[in-house]
This record gives structure tokens, sequence and C-alpha cells, in this order.
């Protein structure tokens, strides 16, 4: 846990020095690339919770996530909702210590976060949902969320690599069926996808990220920093 508590810290540090005086740019104007964010940096309360966020994830402590939960917190676009909602969907409540929430919460940390462009003082996570523009399809285009990540040509870690990219934004290609691959006990799906100059090739899921997975925001509230929203889809 300590080596994801420092890598989280480290980003912190990275997004205050490099990507903090980039320009704003308006969605017609969006680049092919979105390179990461990490704004909790503006509230030392916010980065606070943020980093204790992430240590709940790696003691995959129940209770301490049900207390950031807020009552009236949004767990899908159905019926799921409320922190007995939220536990149930997640079977927090029969099983917490094998619950998929923490894999997919500590991804989502990891990659950093952002201020509701429109100004209303929520903050989302991860980054890629509050700052994927507007004139890319979000249902057929997917984040690249590293740097120097392998474009190959089949689908497979010995296959030749074609390319590297650098947190682009790419079309997937949804016109075969992918094997997927393992690391560090995790499973990822290969993807097919494509390049604005038309290039294409395989990249592991492990660095792609959609707009439309999942991500949560957390809201100000008199009691401190709270989780009211934490869904994927549209």
């Amino acid at each position: 846990m300590k080596t994801t508590t420092l890598k989280f810290c480290t980003l912190m540090l990275v997004m205050a020095g490099s990507f903090s005086i980039l320009p704003r740019m308006s969605p017609a104007a969006a680049p092919a690339k979105l390179p990461p964010t990490e704004e909790s940096i503006r509230d030392p309360e916010l980065a606070r919770a943020l980093r204790e966020l992430l240590l709940i994830t790696g003691r995959k402590d129940k209770n301490a996530l049900m207390n950031y939960l807020d009552p009236q917190i949004r767990c899908s676009f159905g019926g799921c909702a409320g922190p007995k909602g939220f536990a149930a969907h997640w079977k927090l409540d029969k099983d917490p210590a094998r619950s998929q929430v923490w894999g997919v919460l500590e991804d989502m940390l990891l990659l950093g976060g952002a201020y509701d462009a429109q100004g209303s003082g929520v903050y989302y996570v991860p980054y890629v949902f509050a700052r994927f523009p507007e004139n890319r399809d979000a249902f057929e285009y997917v984040a690249i969320t590293g740097q120097s990540v392998q474009l190959r040509s089949a689908p497979k870690l010995d296959a030749s690599v074609t390319g590297t990219l650098n947190y682009d934004i790419v079309k997937v290609l949804r016109n075969e069926k992918l094997p997927s691959m393992t690391l560090n006990g995790r499973t990822y799906p290969w993807m097919k996808v494509q390049l604005d100059d038309g290039r294409s090739g395989y990249v592991s899921g492990r660095y792609t990220y959609s707009p439309v997975g999942y991500r949560f925001s957390l809201a100000k509230k008199a009691t401190g920093w709270k989780i009211d929203f934490f869904v994927a889809g549209d």
C-alpha cells in the first residue's frame, strides 16, 4: 500500500509542476491528447480525503469507505441509491474483502481528477470523465492513460511494436473478438484502436480508460467531502 500511496503523492506533485500551466482549450479546439491532471491540490482538505480513500482501498476497509458515502449517493442509472444500495451493489454487505470495488476505486484514484468545468465545486475522478473533449464520441473513443504505451501489430506481448502512444485519444475498433491479458493478478482486455492519422494497432486495456467507464464525484458537505455519485455507463 505504501507503493500506491507514493504513486498518488508523486502524481500530485508532477501535476502541480507541469499540467497546471496548460492553457484551457474550447471543445472545438480540443486536442487529440488528454494529459492527466490532479486538481485536488487546490484544496488541502480535498487532497487529504483522496489520500485517505486510497489508504482505505488498500486496507479494504468497508466501514471507512461507507463513512465517505453521501446519504443520497447514486450508484447506478437504475435503482441503486443510498449507502445500503451501494453496499449491496458491490457485495460489501456479503464479502467485503472480495468486492471488486477496491480495484475499481484504486484505478480511478491513481489516475487523478478534476473539478467540474461549470464551476459547481464538484470534483470528478478520474480526470478522463471530467476533461474528455466534447467533439469525441464518448462511446467510440478512449483515452490512453500513460506515456510510451506500445501499439502492437497483434494482441499479444511478443508482437512487433508499431508505435508508441502518449496520452492519445484513440478510436476503438470493435470488429473482432480479442483475448485478455493478466497483469499483477488483474485481467485486462486487448483493444484494437485507430489513431487520428489512420494507423491502427493493439494496446492493452490496462492503459486505456473510457469517459463512460466508472467514475465518481465528491461534493463538499457540512461534514466534509462526500462521494455522491459512483457509476459507469450513461
